[in-house]
């Protein structure tokens, strides 16, 4: 429900669609560094798409990273045969902290896409808030990211949150 939330809520503030072009290669090098996880500890594994959802995000703003987030973690879970419950999972906990990271970014004074991309010129200043903003969307990412999956990983192998947080992410 989170998710869904966060999906509306960005959708109403969404920017002019990126084009076909620019999501479908968002989505597809999502994709495929979906298709290498690596397993920790309690019921879970992790992979480095989040770098291309972050990227999608900061360039053309929550919604679209969400939707580049969702689209390429359906084609991922469903290729490598993930069951149902899991897909929606894991679809639903991506969008939800690319969703929010960007939003974040956005009320802490970032600007979508990044000022520093634009032809202007750019100080050093605007340069370096951008960096800290960065670390910014990495926390709140990786927060609701673990967060979710220790939750899930607590429910489905009945083991207590705090152990399951601790044995993976320690």
């Amino acid at each position: 429900l989170a998710a869904a939330g966060a999906a509306f809520l960005s959708s109403a503030s969404a920017g002019p669609s990126p084009g076909l072009w620019p999501l479908v290669t968002f989505v597809t090098v999502s994709f495929l560094l979906g298709l290498s996880p690596n397993t920790v500890r309690v019921a879970a594994t992790g992979t480095t798409s989040f770098v291309a959802h972050i990227a999608a995000g900061l360039l053309f703003g929550a919604f679209w990273g969400g939707l580049v987030a969702a689209v390429s973690t359906i084609l991922s879970q469903v290729q490598q045969g993930a069951k149902f419950d899991r897909v929606v999972f894991n679809t639903a906990q991506r969008l939800l902290s690319v969703t929010l990271a960007i939003f974040a970014y956005q009320l802490l004074g970032g600007s979508v896409p990044p000022s520093y991309l634009l032809l202007d010129q750019v100080s050093t200043a605007e340069v370096q808030r951008d960096l800290f903003l960065f670390f910014c969307i990495a926390l709140i990412y990786f927060a609701v990211n673990k967060a979710t999956v220790a939750g899930a990983s607590a429910l489905s192998s009945g083991r207590p949150f705090r152990e399951v947080w601790y044995l993976n992410f320690r």
